[in-house]
C-alpha cells in the first residue's frame, strides 16, 4: 500500500557556509565553529537534545546526502559548491552521522576558502588543525553542549 504525503519539495541548495559568513561574518575563533554548528541546527529548527536530526538540516539547506562504496581510508567527502555529502557504506551507522556532520563543517570550510577574508579564518590561522576543528565542529552538531548543563 502506498501512503500519499504531502512533504514539501526539497528546495533548491542554499549553502549554509554562505549564509553563516552573511550573517556573522568569517570564523576567526574555534569556538566560532561551534556557533556555526549552533546556526545549522537553529535555522533547520532540530532543537539541542540529541539524536540531531542531520536530515533536518540536509532539507533545510536542500543538502543531498548518499552512501557510497568508498575505500577505507575515506570516510566521506563533501562538494560545497553543490551541498552534495557522500559517506562510507560500510562504516557503522553512528560512523557515518559523525561523517555526515564533519562534511557539514567542511562545507563551511569551503565557504572560507572562497572569501576575500580567508587569511582572518580560523582555517587559514589552524590549517595544519583542519580536521580536528572539523570533528569539533561534527562532535557540537551531534552533541551540543547546553543538552548536557
Amino acid at each position: 500500500m502506498i501512503m500519499p504525503y504531502n512533504l514539501p519539495k526539497r528546495g533548491p541548495y542554499k549553502h549554509p557556509g554562505r549564509q553563516f559568513i552573511e550573517r556573522y561574518g568569517i570564523p576567526v575563533q574555534e569556538n566560532d565553529i561551534v556557533k556555526y554548528a549552533d546556526f545549522l541546527r537553529e535555522v533547520a529548527n532540530t532543537g539541542e537534545n540529541p539524536p540531531i536530526k542531520l536530515s533536518a538540516i540536509r532539507w533545510r539547506f536542500g543538502m543531498r546526502l548518499t552512501i557510497e562504496a568508498l575505500p577505507e581510508e575515506t570516510p566521506g567527502f563533501s562538494d560545497h559548491e553543490t551541498g552534495i555529502i557522500c559517506v562510507r557504506r560500510d562504516d557503522i551507522e553512528t560512523r557515518q552521522q559523525f561523517t555526515e556532520a564533519h562534511e557539514m563543517i567542511e562545507i563551511l570550510y569551503g565557504a572560507c576558502r572562497e572569501s576575500p577574508e580567508w587569511e582572518r579564518s580560523v582555517f587559514a590561522k589552524k590549517q595544519a588543525q583542519k580536521e580536528r576543528l572539523c570533528h569539533k565542529g561534527a562532535a557540537a552538531i551531534l552533541m551540543p553542549q547546553q543538552a548536557f548543563l
